[in-house]
């Protein structure tokens, strides 16, 4: 038997091994993912850091300092909005057309913006 073989038989007996386990399995799971989930979330971060704004985690710090830790529009901490994971954290704000990073928002400030610049014509014909 070659190694693909090998494989596939070992694949076929874990998903009916599952199959018939779910539940044990589920509760292992979801031990092993909460032991090493810090092993990948500061992975994670910053490789998205990397490969999306071409900023290290020292850069996002550093421009954090430099805003004092709030929102460069509303001048408000992340923490004073909602109470998810994602409304706790400054957001990186950049122009999509350039990549350019123009600053740090919180989750309202962010959300607005990104709604304004789909409806700015519209919003500018009301206006006048």
């Amino acid at each position: 038997m070659n190694i693909e073989e090998k494989r596939k038989v070992k694949r076929e007996y874990m998903t009916l091994w599952r199959s018939k386990n779910r539940e044990r399995y589920n509760a292992w799971a979801k031990e092993y993912h909460h032991k090493r989930k810090h092993l990948w979330e500061s992975k994670t971060r910053g490789y998205r850091l990397k490969s999306v704004y071409h900023i290290t985690e020292e850069d996002f710090q550093n421009m954090t300092d430099s805003q004092n830790g709030v929102c460069k529009i509303c001048g408000c901490s992340p923490n004073e909005h909602g109470k998810n994971k994602m409304s706790k954290v400054l957001h990186i704000d950049h122009d999509h057309a350039t990549g350019k990073i123009r600053g740090l928002l919180c989750s309202r400030c962010n959300g607005a913006l990104g709604w304004y610049e789909k409806c700015k014509d519209g919003i500018k014909s009301y206006l006048n």
